[in-house]
């Protein structure tokens, strides 16, 4: 059937067609006939019924291939030099080792050598564009379970610190651990062609001409504990109703709501007019809606609830240097600095100075060397009960921050109605303004700030 001419309808949608077609061994062969019998469908009008049967085809030959491995008569008629898990993962070429889902070990003279008791195999290598570090995608079946982990190269290279995936489900022990860190070396050495290395990397923002979490190109590696941010970092609900309530705020005219709005926005762009961190505070009596406005900058990018993408001033210096080098441009939303005023004995000169900088403290490792730095440029967003500099505080503090005295009169005529439409729709106008600045020339960018700029 394959190799007769002027197919029919018939013929093309035919099971006999798709039976020889998944009989054949070698992959390469399959596309060909595929491409070739795809542009038949066109031009005989049953393209989609083609399509529907190829893909139903597929799947029935992976199944029937599944099937095949699940069945294991004798353990060396696995000993081909390739892995033969049951899954969605490829298989990889592994030497000397036997991989079923019988587990995974290697003939020695002394009999067999376990490296693990279910299928482990590296996926993917993640080098990080910020420290040059290379972490490694786990996957590991456990429990009749495909998962997948992020750990740092070093821990599956020694056998000391492997143990430690015990804690995510691998059963690594102090027994076994030696020979796992060697398997996993030789399936990484083995499949260069085929566990493919991406640029990743730790913080948000602009990296490699792309902007995290959005860039395709990029992928995120924090397991940290700022992943919750990270994972607040999306759209949710209504979008048209976001847009409905911002435009209706701005028409209002209340100008705490449209500058903090318009701080959130141009946080992002700090890197493209290569300007420093600075701060935009909003001061005045309480119960006046400045923490609803600061769930507005927030649900620029994220989920605005308590706990999600803002903070709070309670965090100690290293953990805010930490958050600012994970946003990098991504606005720093902070509620209510009068919780720590007292630390400062009202003078935040010194917290201003060290936000601003853009650069975190220089700190020593166990091995006399130096950390790699934490980096920030970006907008931070605050609010207090009064103005963050005072007459006491020194110049270089009071040039960073932008301190802005709220009105008598309240924000939002009804304040619990915005904070219930923000929890509820949020994260789409951040990522629009990201793919704006993306489609503009950086010098377009330049212009535009330095005519504003100079009016100023």
């Amino acid at each position: 059937m394959l190799e007769k001419e002027n197919l029919s309808r018939d013929d093309l949608l035919s099971d006999e067609l798709f039976l020889e077609m998944m009989d054949l061994k070698s992959e390469i062969e399959i596309t060909k006939y595929e491409l070739k019998y795809t542009n038949k469908a066109k031009l005989l009008g049953c393209k989609v019924e083609f399509d529907k049967m190829l893909k139903a085809a597929r799947a029935e030959r992976k199944k029937i291939q599944q099937e095949n491995k699940k069945v294991v008569p004798f353990r060396n008629d696995f000993a081909d030099g390739i892995t033969h898990f049951v899954g969605d993962y490829d298989d990889l070429r592994c030497g000397s080792w036997i991989c079923t889902n019988n587990g995974i070990y290697a003939m020695t003279q002394n009999g067999e050598s376990y490296a693990c008791s279910h299928p482990i195999l590296p996926i993917k290598v993640l080098k990080n564009a910020e420290t040059g570090f290379c972490k490694v995608v786990i996957a590991f079946l456990v429990r009749s379970r495909w998962q997948e982990i992020t750990v740092d190269k070093e821990i599956i290279s020694s056998a000391s610190k492997i143990v430690s995936l015990s804690k995510s489900g691998i059963r690594v022990t102090s027994e076994n651990a030696k020979n796992l860190v060697r398997y996993l070396s030789d399936i990484e050495a083995l499949n260069e062609d085929g566990i493919i290395e991406y640029v990743s990397t730790s913080k948000l923002g602009w990296i490699n001409g792309e902007f995290m979490p959005y860039g395709s190109n990029v992928i995120f590696d924090n397991e940290g504990g700022l992943k919750n941010t990270f994972d607040a970092i999306y759209g949710k609900g209504d979008r048209e109703e976001w847009y409905k309530l911002v435009s209706d705020i701005r028409r209002d005219g209340k100008m705490e709501a449209k500058i903090y709005l318009v701080s959130s926005f141009a946080s992002i762009m700090l890197e493209f007019v290569n300007a420093l961190p600075f701060i935009v505070n909003l001061y005045g009596t309480t119960g006046k809606g400045k923490t609803v406005s600061l769930m507005l900058a927030a649900s620029v990018w994220a989920d605005p609830s308590e706990g999600k993408f803002m903070t709070d001033a309670k965090s100690t210096t290293t953990a805010s240097e930490i958050r600012l080098n994970f946003l990098n441009n991504f606005p720093l939303l902070i509620d209510d600095m009068a919780q720590i005023k007292s630390q400062y004995d009202d003078d935040f000169s010194k917290l201003i100075y060290a936000w601003c900088s853009g650069v975190g403290k220089g700190r020593g490792t166990q091995s006399l060397g130096l950390t790699s730095s934490m980096t920030w440029k970006n907008i931070i967003i605050t609010n207090a009960e009064r103005s963050l500099v005072t007459e006491n505080s020194q110049g270089g503090a009071i040039n960073r921050v932008i301190d802005v005295e709220m009105s008598a009169s309240q924000i939002y005529e009804n304040g619990n109605k915005v904070v219930e439409i923000l929890r509820e729709n949020y994260g789409y106008a951040g990522r629009e303004f990201v793919e704006l600045l993306q489609s503009m020339d950086k010098k377009e960018i330049q212009e535009i700030q330095k005519s504003y700029y100079s009016k100023i």
